[in-house]
């Protein structure tokens, strides 16, 4: 049976994702200069967290077809994720240039300048983004997260409360709530969330890192050590790192 490239984004969207890899690269085996399947496997490799494998895929696309906005944009979403803000910012400003009006867009870099400390340029594009989509789930809770970040709390909290009114299955959304819920020192609210967004997107390694701080806050230690373990195992390049092996530091000194 012929398979189309879009038979194959089909197979990625139900979740077929060992599937879609396979048909992607026979596809790129018989038309080794095909950019649009260098992309889609990427993209399948993205939603597994195989991230090394996506921006590979990602940067063979770009190289076929450099006006790819999209390549752009995901794998600096990638380079944000492995800590690399200055890679992220210029694949993002990239993806920009060439598509200037996708709100997304501007959320992403939002993103990259919140891990970079850059709240002012986050909040900048955040708002931009907003503008363009004022119905953009995503962007409220980035937003509510650069808040945060500023111990502006309840404007963080009105935030992302409306991003999971946009969008009840917004899994960003109740990590970041979580992440609040934690600062305010509120952890049975901040497990109770972390666990939805796991429950919604169980590869997320940030919020595994939110629930075991949480846990561990609450002196439930075997669980925290098993949430940061997992942290650690989805994405050794976690942006808290520190965070996770200072808090397992202090569970192992607490259970000697």
């Amino acid at each position: 049976m012929h398979i189309t490239i879009a038979d194959l984004h089909i197979y990625a969207n139900q979740g077929n994702l060992d599937q879609a890899i396979a048909d992607y690269s026979k596809v790129t085996k018989l038309d080794p200069k095909n950019s649009n399947a260098y992309f889609k496997r990427g993209f399948a490799y993205d939603n597994q967290r195989k991230r090394e494998l996506a921006i590979e895929d990602y940067s063979k696309s770009i190289e076929l077809n450099p006006n790819d906005a999209f390549a752009y944009i995901n794998r600096g979403n990638l380079y944000a994720d492995q800590g690399k803000l200055d890679r992220s910012i210029k694949d993002c400003n990239k993806a920009i240039e060439i598509d200037p009006n996708n709100a997304m867009f501007y959320v992403i870099r939002a993103n990259a300048y919140n891990y970079y400390g850059d709240y002012d340029l986050a909040m900048k594009d955040v708002n931009h983004a907003l503008e363009l989509d004022p119905k953009l789930a995503v962007g409220y809770a980035v937003r509510g997260e650069i808040c945060k970040n500023l111990k502006n709390y309840d404007l963080a909290m009105a935030d992302v409360n409306h991003a999971i009114e946009i969008d009840p299955n917004l899994s960003n959304g109740y990590a970041i709530r979580a992440d609040i819920y934690t600062q305010l020192k509120k952890y049975n609210l901040a497990i109770t969330d972390a666990t939805k967004a796991i429950q919604i997107d169980p590869k997320s390694s940030d919020v595994y890192a939110i629930r075991g701080i949480a846990y561990s806050k609450k002196g439930k230690y075997s669980k925290a050590r098993a949430d940061l373990n997992k942290a650690m195992e989805l994405n050794p390049s976690n942006s808290r790192l520190r965070e996770i092996k200072k808090t397992l530091l202090e569970i192992n000194l607490a259970t000697k």
